[in-house]
This record gives structure tokens, C-alpha cells and sequence, in this order.
């Protein structure tokens, strides 16, 4: 049985400047009007162009505080006495063509029990919700408080939703939870036309330290801890550390379903300060293992693209899931991003 092992340490890693070319998401500038409460408030309390709901409620408190924020002078404390207290920190017409992107930091207050909702809501011409990116939540221990800034991510894609024509970005809180919220940030960018069946093959849905469709394992037990550290991403904001030293240390999706009698390719990119990996894509049919594809090009100091794996259809004809995995063994210390799955 897999399972993760004692030494293994994984790092989120993360940067809020263009570090990669000329990557579309970097380029992009921030919509979301004075995401870190450094500017001009309006009536409600908020920046111009910022809600909070339900309307006129006196079941939550939202307004910004200047002894707890990630970046001075201020944050934005919310306490919500109602099942959900939504955050609307940017409504904007939806751009043809584009992707979307956001990312707030979070931390609860000592004593409080708190769960946070990021996602992107699609709006059609009479206002009515169409559609929703992938929403990514995050709770920390119950009745811990714990008092550490964590970062959420999402990104949604407007072309899964043809007849929308506004967004918004939405920040949600749950019923208990006392909270301060700071450095919001939300883009349009060009839309990639890559086809990915990988939900997060670019590590940019984040909840505080878990990628959502990503886990580890290894062949011993272990303690992982995850914690953010900055460095240059390949693309995007986000890209994932793994450091350690383990037999074997595989970070893999969920087994994702595939079409009999069809071909897949995986590509990705690596880089290495000790070590290397490999990526693999293992083979499935109905739980038994059936193949497994490995690259063979090795990670360099620098970020480089690996060579592609390639599974002929022929060769998995019979499967009916895959997960995608990069495997590490020995000492490593290295950084993955852009995994991109498609059929062939």
C-alpha cells in the first residue's frame, strides 16, 4: 500500500511578478480595485465596486481593520452570523477569448471556527448565475484559530460558458467564522489553446498548502508538510516544490476516466536542485495496474521541458482510467509545473 513518507517536505511555490516570458497571466493586471485596502473607501466601508451579501443584513460584520493585515495599512475583517456571507470583490463585463484567474489570502481569528469558499461566478445578460469555475475551499482545524495567512487560488475558463456576458469574483465565508481577508487579486488573460485534460495541471487551484487533484504518496510512512516560499514560478503564480528523500515519493492525480482504443500524451515541465523525476502515465482497468509510460529526460537547475510520454492506443486499449504521476527517489529537491494531458 502507498503511503507518504517520513522526511518529505513539499513547498508551495509562488510569485506576485512577472517571472516567466511573457505569460499571459503575469502580463495581466489586477481587476480587482484596491485588493489590498490601501486606497479610497466608499459608503458601504468597501472599495468602489465591492459587495457584500446578503444585502443590508445585520447578521455579519465587513469592514476593513488596520491591527490585523497580510500587507498595511489594512484587511478586511469578516464575522458571519448567517450560513454564508459572500465577498464580491470584482464585477466585470466577461472578455472574448480569455481566461480567469484569482487568488485572495485568509486567516482566521484565535477562537473562531472558520471555512472559506473562493470561485467565479459567470452571469448571463439578465444577471442569473449560468455557471461557476471549479470552487476551491479550505478550512483549518476545528477550533484551532489558527492565526497563519493562507492563500486560495482559482481560475475558470468563460468558454465553458458561451452565454455569459458578466463575472464575479466571489470570496465566501461560513456561518461562526470571524476572519480578516487581504491582497485580492483577479485577471482576464488570453485564453490558451492548449486542450488539457488535466483539471490543475498547472498547480494554479491552491488551498492554503493542497492542491486539489494532486496527492503524494510514497513506500514508508511520513509527515508532509507544505508551506509557501517564493520563488520563480514557470508560469501563472503557482508552481509545486517537492523536497525530501524517500525510495520512492510520487505526486499523482486521482485516476482520471480515458476512452478505450485512444492514445494519450503527457508533457510537463522540471527543474532540479538535487535529484530528478520522472513523469509517468500509469494505466488502469477496473483498479488493476495494466501499463505504466515513463520520460526519460532528466530536470535541470533550470526550468526545461521534459520529453512527451507517449501511450499509443494500441498499447492501452483495454484501460479505462490513468493517473498522471511524477515520481522522485534518493535525495531531491525539485519543482514541477505545466502538465498537460491530451488525447491522440
Amino acid at each position: 500500500m502507498r503511503c507518504v513518507f517520513w522526511i518529505l517536505t513539499i513547498f508551495l511555490v509562488l510569485n506576485n511578478v512577472v517571472a516567466f516570458g511573457d505569460d499571459p497571466k503575469q502580463a495581466a493586471r489586477s481587476l480587482v480595485n484596491w485588493g489590498s485596502f490601501d486606497g479610497a473607501l466608499s459608503d458601504n466601508g468597501l472599495p468602489a465596486g465591492w459587495d457584500v451579501y446578503p444585502v443590508g443584513s445585520t447578521q455579519y460584520d465587513c469592514y476593513t481593520v488596520t491591527d490585523v493585515s497580510r500587507s498595511p495599512p489594512r484587511g478586511l475583517r469578516v464575522a458571519s452570523r448567517v450560513p454564508w456571507t459572500r465577498v464580491i470583490a470584482a464585477q466585470l463585463p466577461v472578455e472574448a477569448g480569455t481566461q480567469q484567474a484569482g487568488k485572495a489570502w485568509v486567516r482566521s481569528i484565535p477562537g473562531s471556527d472558520c471555512e472559506w469558499l473562493l470561485r467565479i461566478d459567470y452571469l448571463n445578460e439578465a444577471g442569473v448565475t449560468i455557471g461557476s469555475s471549479p470552487t476551491v475551499s479550505l478550512r483549518p482545524p476545528q477550533g484551532t484559530g489558527d492565526a497563519e495567512w493562507k492563500l486560495i487560488a482559482v481560475e475558470g475558463n468563460s468558454a465553458a460558458f458561451p452565454q455569459a456576458k458578466r463575472l464575479i469574483f466571489v470570496a465566501q465565508q461560513k456561518e461562526g467564522g470571524v476572519a480578516v481577508w487581504d491582497d485580492f487579486d483577479f485577471r482576464q488573460f488570453t485564453a490558451s489553446d492548449e486542450t488539457n485534460l488535466l483539471n490543475n495541471g498547472g498547480f494554479e487551484l491552491l488551498a492554503g498548502n493542497e492542491f486539489p487533484g494532486w496527492r503524494l504518496f510514497t513506500t514508508e510512512p511520513v509527515d508532509v508538510r507544505l508551506s509557501p516560499i517564493f520563488r520563480e514560478p514557470l508560469r501563472g503564480w503557482l508552481s509545486v516544490r517537492i523536497v525530501g528523500e524517500a525510495k520512492s515519493a510520487v505526486l499523482s492525480t486521482n485516476r482520471l476516466p480515458i476512452k478505450s482504443g485512444t492514445g494519450y500524451r503527457l508533457g510537463g515541465w522540471h527543474s532540479a536542485v538535487a535529484g530528478t523525476g520522472q513523469f509517468k502515465l500509469v494505466f488502469w482497468k477496473e483498479g488493476m495496474h495494466i501499463a505504466t509510460v515513463r520520460s526519460t529526460k532528466p530536470a535541470r537547475a533550470e526550468w526545461s521541458a521534459s520529453d512527451d510520454v507517449v501511450a499509443p492506443a494500441e498499447t492501452v486499449r483495454d484501460a479505462t482510467h490513468v493517473t498522471v504521476e511524477y515520481e522522485m527517489s534518493g535525495k531531491f529537491d525539485v519543482a514541477v509545473d505545466a502538465l498537460r494531458l491530451r488525447a491522440e
